[in-house]
């Protein structure tokens, strides 16, 4: 894996999307989340992202290559179009039509994925997120 500090490219981060590892999702205001694996973490990111509380960042508490990974806000984003991408390519205008439809100015930059997990098997995920803002 290409490694870039102790963030990793977004290729590398697909790759680990069902890989089993502890991930904690962090806002503004602390610890928004826990998952068991980085897809849960992006559907955990998705739902909880909001104007008057952001997303910070993504990061593992297991190690990949004896580092802990941090993703931050531009990578979420990213990571969650392309998982987008490659989990509907063969239903892509489902997803064009509906890519705008959860947008409202109250909601965060990754609200407008909460679609995605709502619509598939994604959302029976492992992820845990008890943890309260």
């Amino acid at each position: 894996m290409k490694k870039v500090g102790n963030r990793r490219s977004n290729s590398d981060l697909l790759q680990l999307l069902d890989t089993l590892a502890t991930w904690v999702v962090r806002a503004r205001s602390g610890a928004v989340g826990n998952a068991s694996s980085l897809r849960a973490a992006l559907k955990i990111a998705s739902r909880k992202d909001h104007a008057h509380d952001s997303i910070e960042s993504i990061a593992s508490v297991s190690r990949f290559d004896n580092q802990r990974l941090h993703i931050y806000p531009r990578q979420i984003r990213k990571l969650l179009e392309q998982s987008a991408q490659t989990s509907f390519e063969s239903d892509s205008s489902l997803m064009l039509a509906n890519s705008g439809a959860l947008t409202s100015m109250k909601r965060g930059p990754f609200s407008r994925f909460a679609w995605i997990f709502s619509r598939t098997g994604l959302g029976k995920s492992t992820a845990h997120s008890g943890l309260s803002h």
